[in-house]
């Protein structure tokens, strides 16, 4: 929800030159979570099994 706010206001900044590397971090970041969030869901699911 957060990132979806942040992405909203990019997209409604006048500011276009540093609108597209702000967007890149912010999918960055958001890549970054997924990635641990899935390794933690992995990690609990394996130990759950065994």
């Amino acid at each position: 929800m957060i990132l979806g706010a942040i992405l909203t206001y990019l997209e409604a900044s006048r500011n276009e030159s540093s609108k597209s590397m702000y967007t890149l971090g912010v999918l960055a970041i958001a890549l970054t979570a997924v990635w641990f969030v899935a390794q933690f869901i992995i990690k609990y699911l394996v130990h759950k099994r065994a």
